[in-house]
């Protein structure tokens, strides 16, 4: 039970990195990946994305819902802990999930 609480722990704390890759990396095809508010064009820090989700300059919403990526890897990790017993097993199915979640 300690696996699980700490994998859906890993997934919340994971989860504002997470967000600002599924912001930046979810593009049309061939299109450029986003660094910027796609309604004021504002620069946007590529690493974490404002926890409200919205743009710091206009405040329009950007990317996912707060706390929904996080609330999947949460779910996704403790499910991998649940599911994979051995230690490095759970760690590889574990980095697979979180490129899953993105």
């Amino acid at each position: 039970m300690g696996w699980i609480l700490a994998a859906a722990a890993a997934g919340l704390l994971l989860g504002p990195l997470l967000r600002a890759q599924v912001f930046t990396h979810t593009v049309p095809a061939g299109a450029p990946w986003r660094h910027t508010c796609p309604h004021c064009e504002a620069r946007l820090n590529s690493v974490f994305l404002p926890p409200a989700g919205r743009c710091p300059k206009c405040h329009a919403r950007i990317g996912p819902p707060p706390a929904l990526v996080e609330v999947v890897a949460a779910a996704a990790l403790a499910v991998v802990a649940w599911r994979v017993r051995e230690p490095l097993p759970v760690l590889a199915v574990a980095w697979a999930t979180l490129f899953g979640v993105v």
